[in-house]
């Protein structure tokens, strides 16, 4: 649990006494949380969610949560380890995958904690609107803000050939967002 919290933290871009200023918890009992020596419990975990802006729900352990692969990939993306973060992307579409039309709205319909990293905000955008498009579903209302679209082109993988090719190749869902990758790559996920 610690892992995910702490995650949640960093995505947020909040310190551990910011927490502690917005709640009644003291840095060194966050702290101790993150690092695993204290097991909060349920009202401590509420508490400093909600001085994240996020709040506990229970779901089912079967249904991937787009927010938990976020943080994954948000911490990820602070240990400057880009390639697990694509493929954290990559499990994640593949279980969405396998799951039934209400299970799969679940899981991504609601819009999650930012990754640190507006390209792969961008690219979770593109990602799960190309799902919903791909199932002949609506897209959930949080991947058309206007905060899911690149002011530059991203190429999401540099070494990829014909990179001048790209852009007409790319799905309109990532293009409309200045992603650029290859369907063949998407395909893969």
């Amino acid at each position: 649990m610690t892992t995910w919290l702490k995650s949640a933290r960093l995505s947020a871009g909040i310190s551990q006494s910011e927490i502690a200023r917005r709640t009644s918890l003291y840095q060194a009992n966050i702290s101790e949380i993150e690092n695993g020596f204290t097991d909060p419990n349920m009202s401590t975990v509420e508490e400093y969610l909600s001085a994240l802006g996020l709040k506990l729900i229970p779901v089912s352990r079967s249904i991937p949560s787009i927010q938990e692969f976020a943080l994954e990939m948000g911490l990820a993306l602070t240990q400057k380890k880009s390639e697990r973060t694509l493929r954290l992307l990559i499990e994640f579409v593949n279980q969405v995958k396998k799951l039934t039309r209400d299970d799969f709205i679940f899981a991504t319909t609601s819009r999650p904690t930012s990754t640190g990293d507006e390209r792969y905000d961008a690219l979770l955008a593109a990602t799960v609107e190309y799902l919903h498009v791909e199932r002949k579903l609506p897209r959930p209302n949080w991947v058309t803000a206007s905060r899911y679209k690149l002011r530059e082109p991203w190429i999401v993988d540099k070494y990829a050939t014909k990179q001048d090719n790209l852009a007409k190749i790319t799905p309109k869902q990532f293009l409309d967002r200045n992603i650029l990758i290859s369907p063949t790559e998407f395909a893969s996920v």
